[in-house]
Order: structure tokens, then sequence, then C-alpha cells
């Protein structure tokens, strides 16, 4: 079997499954461990008016200069409207970011890639990145699609997706 040429992101910093991350979620040094792994990384980011830029899924936990999401192997899911807004006019032009409420699809901001949410019923493309594929069962057209984000980069690396 042909070894997966698609982008593997790593959710969060997971590893190996659901809060796997090696210093937790969105910790900068889990993110940073699975970069050096050779995985991409979905980041949840806030912008805290007069404090600045910070990671954290539910609420800002770790204060990170703007510079740190420079890198081009992140994808950075902006938690509000007010973050997308201010990271926005970030003169980086690789900077992939999206922002999304009940949506199906987001459009990536910095890339011809959608973020494709987990149900069945959502529809594939090649320029889908498949988010959570470990929980649909028999997603329609996930071994045509551009990527994976996944708590499972090891496991989505060593197969043919």
């Amino acid at each position: 079997m042909e070894q997966s040429k698609q982008i593997i992101i790593s959710h969060r910093g997971n590893i190996t499954g659901p809060n796997t991350a090696v210093y937790g979620e969105n910790h900068p040094n889990s993110i940073k461990n699975v970069l050096d792994m050779g995985f991409y990384c979905e980041v949840d980011v806030r912008w805290v008016e007069g404090e600045g830029i910070f990671l954290g899924h539910d609420k800002p936990e770790y204060k990170i200069d703007k510079k740190f999401l420079y890198d081009h192997r992140l994808y950075i899911h902006c938690k509000d409207v007010i973050t997308l807004y201010k990271l926005n006019p970030q003169p980086i032009t690789y900077i992939k970011m999206f922002f999304h409420q009940n949506d199906d699809i987001a459009v990536i901001i910095n890339s011809d890639l959608l973020w494709s949410f987990p149900r069945a019923d959502v529809i594939l493309t090649p320029k889908s990145i498949a988010v959570l594929p470990e929980l649909v069962d028999d997603w329609e057209g996930l071994n045509n699609v551009a990527g994976v984000c996944t708590d499972y980069p090891i496991k989505y690396s060593k197969a043919d997706i």
C-alpha cells in the first residue's frame, strides 16, 4: 500500500488520541513537539483586548507572541470573530486561519482548502481537510481529501487514508 501523501494535522497537539498532547492540548510546547515530529498542527487562538494573543480551547490559557503563529505548518482556529479580525490584517500571507460557529465547512484564509467538520453528510472534496475523521464511520470521500486533522496523527501517518 502506498504511503499517504495527504497533510496530517495534529488536533491541538495530540499524538495518539484525545488529551495525549505531551504538555496538554494547545500548550506551546505540545505544538512544538508535533511540529518537530513532522506534523502540521491545528491550534485554538483567542485575542484578549489589552492582553494579546492566547492559545486555549475553552478559554485563554497560554499567552504567546504573535510570531509563534507565523509557522506555515499551523492551522489557526480563531475562537471568535474578533480574533479573526485582529489576526487577518497580518502581512504574513501564509498564516492559515479560519473561524466557524455552526458551519459544516469553513474556508481557510490564505489557503485553497476547506475545513470540513466530522459528520457523514458533510461532503468531502480533494480540497477538504477532514476534521476528526476517527469520529465518522464510512465518511465518503475520505480517501480523496487534501488532509486530515486528527487526535491520532501517528496512526494516520502510517495508514493509507
